[in-house]
């Protein structure tokens, strides 16, 4: 930037809602300012986040139909930053702002997250982290809010050690302009604990939903499972609690003539060995 008479910077452009429309598309989403003033007026000016904001609800002219354009000329009209800074806007680029209109719409969505946070290695989540609030309202045209059924967030830049932890999150991150979001922060919360594994040998395997007279014959019918997952999810499994299975009518199905048994397991334990990891069967009706 020169502290000559004249500087040039590029301003973000708005349009603003009123009570019964939003705005569906603008453009440019940038114009290019030109103004005159004294060196420090400019340095204020520079600094002072100004921007172009069309506010429909001062504007004069109706709007008589659905997916009309409209165009906003005489910019510096539309000019927003502080009434102290004296500078003088000579020229704008391009001259006019395009926009389309669509009815105000709004609705609540739940919050979801897209992506965990990172965690240190040998640790792990002992449940889904949980959002405070859990919901948001966006508003904005119709065509654009209608589709949304949930709001996507993502942490995994967030690199999280053992125990508990609770931090807050933009919701308007990488969001539209054309979309308001309240509240625009929420919390998100939850545990981790250390990575754990757990061994179990002979485990017997199940067939589910038999028929009538029909038996199954398993070769072998005991297997060797290893889970891994948070210790306190792991520490009141016994060899009496993890359940190994097969359904009946993935048997019937099968054209291989081996079967991929089931292991029952708590949420965030996962199975990290199976031995064997197929079995063989013979079914006698």
């Amino acid at each position: 930037m020169s502290l000559s008479n004249v500087l040039t910077v590029t301003l973000p452009v708005a349009v603003k809602s009123n009570s019964n429309y939003s705005p569906l598309s603008v453009s440019p989403n940038h114009i290019s300012v030109t103004v005159t003033g004294s060196g420090w007026e400019l340095v204020k000016f520079y600094i002072s986040e100004a921007k172009i904001t069309i506010k429909l609800e001062d504007e004069r002219s109706k709007f008589p139909s659905e997916n009309t354009l409209f165009f906003a000329q005489n910019l510096s009209h539309y000019l927003e930053f502080p009434k102290y800074i004296e500078v003088t806007p000579v020229k704008f680029s391009p001259s006019s702002i395009q926009y389309s209109l669509r009815p105000r719409f709004s609705k609540i969505v739940p919050i979801r997250l897209r992506a965990l946070p990172t965690v240190e290695s040998g640790f792990t989540f002992t449940s889904i982290p949980r959002f405070e609030p859990d919901s948001v309202t966006i508003v904005g045209a119709v065509d654009l809010v209608q589709p949304i059924s949930h709001w996507d967030i993502d942490v995994s830049d967030r690199k999280l050690k053992s125990g508990e932890f609770f931090f807050p999150v933009s919701l308007t991150k990488n969001t539209s302009s054309l979309i308001e979001i309240f509240p625009q922060t929420s919390n998100i919360y939850g545990h981790i604990e250390t990575l754990t594994e757990i061994a179990f040998n002979q485990v017997s395997v199940q067939v589910y939903s038999l028929e009538d007279r029909t038996k199954v014959q398993l070769i072998p019918d005991k297997l060797s499972v290893a889970l891994i997952g948070p210790a306190s999810k792991l520490a009141s499994l016994t060899q009496d609690s993890i359940r190994a299975f097969v359904e009946y009518k993935d048997l019937i199905s099968d054209t291989t003539g081996s079967i991929i048994p089931k292991i029952e397991h708590p949420p965030y334990v996962s199975v990290k060995m199976l031995q064997p990891k197929t079995l063989k069967y013979i079914i006698q009706n």
